[in-house]
């Protein structure tokens, strides 16, 4: 173990602070100063001294995480320390947090009856935190490193079949959200990325979406960001019943009198405002569902629907990727794995035709 120790100014009562940096090389604790120094280069570090988790956590998330990550990604932070962090070990001093602390947090979420995936959620946003309190010389080594992960547990995936595919396209519409129901069916796009399209992003005469933002909600605000990855800054081909939709919904936004400029959003409130997804999906998405007699299901799930049935109808598995923003082929491979072993047993049999219709 190799250790780095900075000058951090002075104490009340006049004694010289210093920050102890640990690493397992000399490499690992010169670089952990670095970052210190810069860190303390914007402001001074905050005194450890009797600091509790809970100020440690405000301090982080109003110094760190604010002006570093996306306002959803500060949202779902502090909602997880407010939530399921600080209630449990927000009075213990964060130098003497242990793993068994970290593992009293996963308990009571546990006898709560938060999933596994919840679970393992919290447990990333305390290892991020108390790396930067590592990262501060506030504690020798993560103790979220001790602490084994919650097994996940494989999240149930429903998909449409195209039976099914097709009631609900006819059910939708007879919706106000009906093109926008078949973009999510029928391009495989993220809700965000449908809810921030503008008109300049879709090309009818071509049949392409160009997948430009998204908007997500943090605070009852719509919040507009760009792709987190550039997998995610797309152009999408659309089937021909999309186009058809699209067209359908362009005519009837200019009968009602909106101006298709530059601006406006394809998908719209009432009041040409951005949609709210909880109201998309409690009043449009759940009456459509019953009117197709569908069981009930996530509007996640109309993008599972389209993978599913785009690589059950042969597509390649890298074209689907493209489409659906994946970074690489093999998260799509390992998202869909449930469909590949039909998928297989059809390319044997495609793959028996042939030969035997060449003679073999």
């Amino acid at each position: 173990m190799w250790v780095a120790a900075l000058s951090a100014g002075w104490t009340p009562s006049g004694k010289r602070r210093r920050v102890y940096l640990y690493g397992r090389s000399a490499r690992e604790a010169m670089e952990k100063a670095a970052r210190v120094r810069l860190q303390m280069a914007s402001g001074p570090l905050p005194e450890p001294g009797r600091l509790s988790v809970a100020k440690f956590a405000q301090q982080w998330l109003s110094d760190v995480v604010s002006v570093s990550t996306r306002p959803s990604t500060l949202a779902f932070y502090e909602s997880r320390v407010r939530n399921h962090i600080v209630p449990v070990i927000g009075g213990v001093q964060i130098a003497k947090l242990s793993p068994i602390h970290v593992q009293a947090v996963l308990a009571e979420m546990e006898r709560r009856g938060a999933s596994r995936s919840h679970q393992r959620g919290v447990l990333r946003t305390l290892h991020r935190m108390l790396e930067q309190a590592v990262t501060w010389g506030f504690l020798p080594r993560n103790p979220c490193d001790l602490v084994p992960k919650p097994k996940a547990t494989q999240r149930e995936m429903c998909a449409l079949t195209p039976e099914q595919a097709a009631r609900f396209l006819q059910a939708a519409r007879q919706d106000r959200y009906y093109a926008l129901f078949a973009v999510l069916l029928g391009c495989g796009l993220r809700l965000g990325e449908a809810l921030a399209l503008t008109w300049p992003d879709v090309d009818l005469e071509g049949g392409k979406i160009t997948v430009r933002r998204q908007v997500t909600w943090v605070k009852g605000r719509p919040v507009w960001t760009e792709p987190k990855t550039t997998a995610g800054r797309r152009v999408v081909d659309m089937p021909r019943f999309v186009v058809e939709a699209l067209r359908g919904h362009q005519e009837r936004q200019r009968a009602e009198g909106w101006l298709l400029n530059d601006q406006l959003l394809v998908f719209t409130d009432e009041a040409g405002g951005p949609v709210r997804p909880e109201n998309l999906r409690r009043r449009n998405f759940a009456r459509v569902l019953r009117a197709a007699g569908l069981p009930r299901m996530r509007l996640h799930d109309l993008r599972h629907s389209y993978a599913t049935l785009s690589l059950k109808a042969g597509v390649h598995p890298r074209v689907v990727q493209q489409q659906l923003g994946h970074s690489t082929v093999t998260t799509t491979m390992e998202t869909y794995s449930h469909v590949l072993p039909g998928l297989g047993r059809e390319a044997a049999e495609r793959l028996d035709r042939v030969v035997r219709e060449s003679g073999a």
